[in-house]
């Protein structure tokens, strides 16, 4: 079973909307939320998952400028990229 997985609102919206958004702690250990999305989505009601927070320049423009969340996804999924092939 892979370890992690990013999510961005719309994964999060589609499995909520049909009744599987538990699915995602029996697909991976741990599900990473960036914390954009996480205020967009609102309540998250499963255990596996955690919030971060992204430092990055580019992400601040995107989120905040833009309103992309999925600019803070992307970004968290790549250092959760990087971490693992360490």
């Amino acid at each position: 079973m892979p370890e992690i997985a990013v999510v961005d609102t719309s994964a999060l919206i589609a499995l909520e909307k049909i009744n599987l958004l538990d699915i995602l702690c029996r697909l991976y250990d741990r599900i990473i939320v960036p914390e954009a999305v996480a205020n967009e989505f609102g309540s998250l009601n499963i255990d596996c998952h955690l919030v971060r927070k992204v430092k990055s320049p580019l992400v601040k423009l995107l989120v905040s400028d833009l309103n992309l969340g999925k600019g803070e996804s992307l970004k968290t999924c790549q250092k959760a990229i990087r971490r693992s092939a360490r």
